[in-house]
């Protein structure tokens, strides 16, 4: 449907992503290479494969923090780094419902573990 079209691509740098409805692409966000970006305070929503992706290539420490995560599939891991996404909203309270909807080294022990507790029992509001 939406093809391999990323909405941010994230390349080896660390930009700060706050405040934004990020939607309808197959990645919203994707992470590659060395990078440390903080993304804050969004929404993503419609993504066909993950609302992050991690790519194989990804290493560095990403602040992911207060987001609404609204996909099927809102964070996918594809480096062995593991990483922090603590305080979002994953649009359940259910931690095996949030479990399910991230692929991580839980799911392939050759990849990364994402940590997503403690997380947020309601959506952000956006400013």
């Amino acid at each position: 449907m939406y093809g391999d079209v990323t909405g941010i691509n994230i390349i080896g740098s660390s930009p700060t992503i706050s405040n934004n409805i990020i939607e309808n692409c197959a990645n919203i966000i994707g992470i590659i290479g060395n990078s440390s970006p903080v993304i804050t305070r969004n929404i993503t929503r419609n993504g066909a494969n993950n609302g992050i992706h991690l790519e194989p290539s990804f290493e560095g420490s990403p602040q992911i923090y207060e987001n609404n995560f609204n996909n099927y599939n809102n964070i996918g891991m594809s480096s062995s780094c593991s990483i922090e996404a603590i305080n979002n909203w994953w649009g359940t309270t259910d931690p095996e419902e949030i479990e399910s909807r991230i692929w991580h080294g839980y799911d392939d022990s050759s990849l990364g573990t994402i940590i997503y507790e403690p997380f947020l029992s309601q959506p952000v509001a956006l400013d």
